[in-house]
């Protein structure tokens, strides 16, 4: 379970591994308890900042879709452009 919780954290800055190496168990677990409280004052920050994460994340999906469309659309427009001067000439 431990495990598991510290691979979903990720990698962790080779500074912060060498300032808490050197701590104990029952040491870090205080120091994560600690911060732990500090931080459910922040919760409500958290969940608005993730709704905000996830909406701006769709709509950069949205926009990278329609960039494409429009290069797609630009291209397109310029083979046309190409064909009629060719027929033209």
């Amino acid at each position: 379970n431990s495990t598991r919780k510290i691979q979903e954290l990720g990698s962790l800055p080779t500074a912060e591994v060498k300032n808490f190496s050197n701590l104990s168990s029952r040491a870090l677990m205080k120091k994560l308890h600690e911060v732990n409280e500090g931080l459910k004052k922040y919760s409500h920050v958290n969940k608005k900042a993730f709704d905000q994460f996830v909406s701006f994340g769709q709509q950069r999906e949205d926009l990278l879709n329609r960039q494409k469309e429009m290069e797609n659309g630009a291209d397109a427009i310029k083979r046309l452009i190409e064909s009629l001067d060719r027929q033209k000439d």
